[in-house]
């Protein structure tokens, strides 16, 4: 077995740091943003890249009280749909900029009007090429079938054009501190292990731009341990999947503060009662995401305990090309 997962988990405050390359291309998006002035904003992406997308989503509502909407590929690369999206600004998020219905629905979005961004670890990628401006993730070749330092700096990447287009110094002076903070993560947290380890199924909670770290874990919980892994808003939880929860299932929850802590007190009742996973505050829209070197960490640690090479989950290869 490799230990490429691992490897590169433990890179990531190095790669976070790294994006500091890409602050002029930041600027220069933020700048155009200011002059767009969009009413609302679109995402286009799939698997992790999604799951960034999701955090940017909530944190663009809460920054910038603008809507985000995910639109879904095959609108443009199967339905062919022509788009009336002028004055919008839309963002593609891929980490290979390959996969065919992204390019497909971010040149619809431009040609239907949008100013379109690339998000990708690639910038020399086709859907580099497809959108007006491209920002260079920073994280550098990853070799893992799990993407982990480049989801992280995906995360970052967003949140910095959230900051210098709204001129959120709060916000820039916390993903300045992010590297740092960063490396106090990289150690595996053995109670998340021991319960994907053992467990046939996992559950992960999250709320708000928690929601986006809920989905990534219970992605790689699915992809490295094989097992079924399902990623739920905590208020969502109570609307139907709580009567699915059973004791055999490992229950993990990410975040804090009154959106997360009234949920799990009402699971609670039903005596669930999730492993909680928070970190010590830097940002409220920054905080979950400091928790995923760890539990990367654990979930590389929890797949070789359940017999499996994270590094090479069955089924799956690095880059997934869908149309």
């Amino acid at each position: 077995m490799t230990d490429l997962m691992r490897t590169e988990t433990l890179e990531i405050p190095q790669a976070a740091a790294r994006l500091e390359d890409s602050r002029p291309a930041i600027a220069q998006v933020a700048a155009r943003l200011r002059l767009l002035a969009p009413p609302a904003l679109i995402t286009v992406a799939r698997g992790s890249s999604d799951h960034a997308a999701n955090v940017w989503k909530y944190a663009v509502e809460i920054g910038a009280g603008l809507p985000v909407a995910s639109m879904g590929p095959s609108v443009a690369s199967i339905h062919g749909a022509k788009l009336n999206v002028a004055g919008l600004a839309a963002l593609a998020f891929s980490q290979s900029g390959a996969s065919e219905d992204i390019i497909a629905l971010s040149g619809a979005l431009r040609a239907g009007g949008a100013m379109t961004v690339a998000m990708t670890n690639t910038p020399d990628s086709p859907l580099a090429n497809a959108c007006d401006h491209t920002i260079d993730l920073q994280a550098g070749p990853e070799r893992a079938v799990a993407a982990t330092k480049s989801y992280v700096n995906t995360v970052l990447a967003g949140l910095r054009l959230l900051a210098e287009w709204r001129e959120d110094a709060v916000l820039h002076a916390a993903l300045d501190a992010a590297p740092d903070r960063l490396t106090h993560g990289l150690m595996a947290c053995d109670r998340i292990s021991e319960a994907l380890a053992e467990a046939p199924w996992a559950v992960v909670l999250g709320r708000g731009p928690g929601l986006g770290i809920a989905r990534e874990l219970a992605l790689k919980a699915a992809e490295c341990c094989a097992m079924p892994a399902l990623a739920l808003s905590a208020a969502e939880s109570l609307h139907g999947p709580v009567a699915a929860i059973g004791p055999e299932a490992a229950v993990i929850a990410i975040g804090e503060g009154p959106g997360m802590d009234g949920p799990l007190d009402a699971l609670a009742t039903h005596g669930i009662k999730p492993l909680r996973i928070t970190t010590a505050p830097l940002h409220p829209i920054l905080d979950p995401l400091l928790a995923l070197p760890s539990l990367y960490l654990s979930i590389e640690q929890a797949a070789r305990a359940r017999g499996h090479d994270p590094d090479a989950p069955r089924r799956l290869k690095k880059e997934t090309v869908t149309r």
